[in-house]
């Protein structure tokens, strides 16, 4: 069997060559199962969907929300030294949107604001070193579920209205299918999906860098003038 192939288990993988192990298999786009015995944290990847409901998606959305529930349930069951983390991602760049069964005939795209898996990759692995109830990774998220939480009806049709019309392409339209719900795509797996995640990223990153930068700059020349 090819190592693509293979689904690789790595046992003590909290620390040390284990840990290790796990990671450089992680890092080649391999499916990893990582276990160990000590439990200072436990890390559920979940999704913004698991907050936030929409159009189009619920049976996608559905085990995100029981991601959800079952970090709540494993934290009020362990010891309060043991953390139950939990992240949401927003809109991820990966190969999703061109594998998901479609019947909408129209393509379905990357909404924005697309991010790296490398982010989500980094928010987890920030969450596993210093455990709290969870992290979103990217700037979306921290907006959008309170909107849902305390404005629901206006939530809800501000989220139909900004589904329809960035994650479905308004000109571009695809036959109806089942994309991999029965059968895996054929070809070798891959981690992004070409959205753009990694530069897009770069962008806001340098983007939030410099315009307190040039704020700051422009406060100073007013007050040179004055």
């Amino acid at each position: 069997m090819r190592v693509r192939d293979s689904v690789a288990v790595t046992t003590g993988a909290s620390s040390g060559i284990g840990r290790t192990t796990a990671l450089a298999f992680a890092r080649t786009g391999r499916a990893v199962v990582p276990a160990a015995r000590r439990e200072e944290a436990l890390g559920n990847v979940s999704s913004l969907l698991g907050a936030v409901a929409q159009p189009y998606t619920p049976a996608y959305g559905m085990p995100k929300h029981a991601v959800r529930a079952q970090s709540a349930g494993l934290r009020q069951k362990l010891p309060l030294d043991r953390g139950v983390c939990t992240v949401p991602p927003g809109t991820i760049d990966t190969p999703l949107f061109g594998h998901a069964a479609d019947h909408t005939g129209r393509k379905a795209v990357a909404t924005p604001t697309v991010h790296s898996p490398e982010r989500v990759a980094q928010t987890t692995v920030g969450l596993a070193r210093r455990p709290r109830r969870g992290a979103v990774a990217g700037p979306m998220g921290p907006s959008t579920a309170p909107r849902s939480r305390f404005m629901p009806g206006t939530g809800e049709r501000m989220t139909a209205h900004h589904t329809d019309r960035t994650h479905l392409s308004r000109t571009e339209s695809a036959p109806a299918g089942h994309g991999n719900l029965h059968v895996p795509v054929p070809g070798e797996g891959a981690v992004h999906g070409g959205w753009g995640g990694r530069r897009r990223t770069a962008i806001r990153r340098l983007t939030t860098a410099v315009l307190p930068a040039r704020a700051v700059a422009g406060v100073a020349h007013r007050a040179r003038i004055r």
